[in-house]
């Protein structure tokens, strides 16, 4: 988005933004931040379900709409959008928690946690 030559003539890229290529990456985490405590009380109270839903919803609406902010908001769109889909993430993984942990038996709720936590580790790795 912030190259000097572009892929293709049909895409927009915006090289004076360079200067500010690190807040604008860096303004996801402000809102994952933000929402990371909240999420697990929000998903024990009104249920997990639908605000996993709407969440991963918004965060995809966010992504598409990036473009269209860029070109009309400029680099501020581009931060406002990264900052709206890090509330969405934020509540994400709280709530994924919750989720897997009001699914089944004791033991099953157990190993479902294990292995949502252990897979997460995996995948950083």
């Amino acid at each position: 988005m912030i190259s000097d030559e572009s892929p293709n003539e049909n895409v927009p890229t915006y090289p004076e933004w360079s200067d500010h290529k690190n807040v604008m990456l860096s303004a996801f985490f402000w809102g994952y931040v933000c929402t990371q405590l909240v999420g697990a009380f929000v998903a024990e109270r009104f249920g997990p379900k639908w605000f996993l839903a709407v969440t991963v919803f918004i965060t995809s609406l966010f992504s598409m709409l990036i473009p269209v902010f860029a070109s009309e908001f400029g680099y501020k769109g581009v931060i406002a959008c990264r900052v709206i889909q890090g509330l969405g993430q934020g509540l994400l993984f709280p709530m994924s928690a919750t989720f897997t942990g009001q699914m089944g038996t004791a033991y099953k709720q157990v190993e479902s946690i294990r292995d949502y936590i252990f897979g997460v580790e995996i995948i950083i790795i």
